[in-house]
């Protein structure tokens, strides 16, 4: 086994060092996109002979975590890779200082051929505009280690709050609002990039894409991918409606690491509930992702501000916001950064 301090290092290597070898590298340190550089040296490093690769969980008290950096959708990976827990690793280091380590690996986890997973659709319809669409979404689909209570069974249960709720007012707003559970979205965004590409044709009337994915902390207010023109245009009725619910930040960095990524990368104005992740990161993909994590109040207080939110879009006089076309959201992607990730992950092309 041979431990490296990050993939840019291993990629230097010869080949002759890396044949037949395991390799224990870090996944911090480097340059630029950290995950791209990981996910960049997996081929060239099967290529050198690598046997496997380890990588030390981010995870406290030796959790096991599933992080496994951008990958394609399409792709199985060239080469086994294992997220060791971290007091594991701290372990290994100590073992390497004192000289070579011999490490077996046993890889249990079987590759099956193609699955089908579902979106689960459904439509409140509305009076006056019912061919134009806010689409309110979240995934449906965690890791298995755990319950997946925040991510993502917080989002899937505050877009099934807000349907009831609008539903339960008895009054339609003048667009149709779509409520929408994706499936897959751990695997590559699956279930959003296959909607997208089946509605193309109902994008030009889409309004808005409203996204849940960032656990059930209190709520914050809203982000915009790269849109200061979505947040002038929505800034006074946050400041008058959504301040109540303590929702009425507004901002337009730019991610493109969840669902709402395939509406952006298509036009579409997309907004993202920005709430409290102070403690997200702990529980993060690991077995500690469980029910008791959740806050009822923050929970509840979120999809509040969602149905709020929704119902106000799609009842407005107006459209938020126009469509893009493909030159300027290529422009918002290099500006703010993505764009290498999301060409190399066949999210757009180039």
């Amino acid at each position: 086994m041979i431990l490296v301090k990050d993939f840019e290092t291993a990629s230097a290597m010869k080949p002759e060092e890396l044949a037949g070898r395991i390799l224990f590298a870090q996944r911090s340190g480097g340059k630029g996109d950290r995950r791209l550089t990981f996910a960049h040296a997996l081929e060239p490093l099967r290529k050198a002979g690598v046997a496997a690769i380890l990588s030390e969980g981010r995870a406290p008290n030796n959790l096991p975590t599933a992080h496994t950096g951008p990958l394609r959708a399409d792709l199985v990976a060239p080469l086994p890779l294992l997220d060791i827990g971290h007091e594991d690793a701290e372990m290994l280091k100590r073992a390497l200082e004192q000289g070579p380590v011999t490490v077996e690996v046993i890889n249990t986890s079987p590759i099956s051929g193609p699955k089908s997973v579902p979106n689960v659709v459904a439509d409140v319809r509305g009076s006056t505009l019912p061919d134009e669409f806010i689409v309110v979404g979240a995934h449906l689909d965690a890791w298995d280690f755990g319950a997946g209570a925040q991510d993502n069974g917080s989002g899937a249960a505050t877009v099934l709050e807000a349907a009831r709720a609008i539903r339960a007012l008895g009054r339609a707003p003048r667009r149709t609002i779509r409520f929408a559970l994706w499936g897959g979205e751990e695997q590559g965004l699956l279930g959003s990039r296959a909607y997208v590409k089946a509605h193309e044709g109902e994008l030009d009337r889409t309004v808005v894409m409203l996204n849940t994915d960032y656990g059930a902390g209190a709520p914050i207010g809203w982000t915009a991918d790269g849109r200061p023109e979505v947040v002038t245009r929505f800034q006074p009725f946050a400041k008058a409606v959504l301040q109540g619910l303590g929702g009425a930040k507004l901002g337009d960095e730019i991610r493109c690491d969840t669902d709402h990524c395939p509406f952006w990368l298509a036009g579409v104005p997309t907004l993202n509930l920005d709430v409290d992740i102070s403690k997200y990161d702990a529980i993060h993909h690991v077995a500690a992702d469980t029910f008791d994590k959740v806050n009822p109040a923050s929970l509840a207080s979120g999809a509040a501000l969602v149905a709020v939110t929704a119902f106000a879009l799609a009842d407005m006089p107006e459209r938020l916001a126009p469509r893009l076309d493909h030159a300027s959201v290529l422009a918002h992607a290099k500006e703010g950064e993505v764009y290498d990730s999301i060409v190399f992950e066949g999210l757009i092309a180039n």
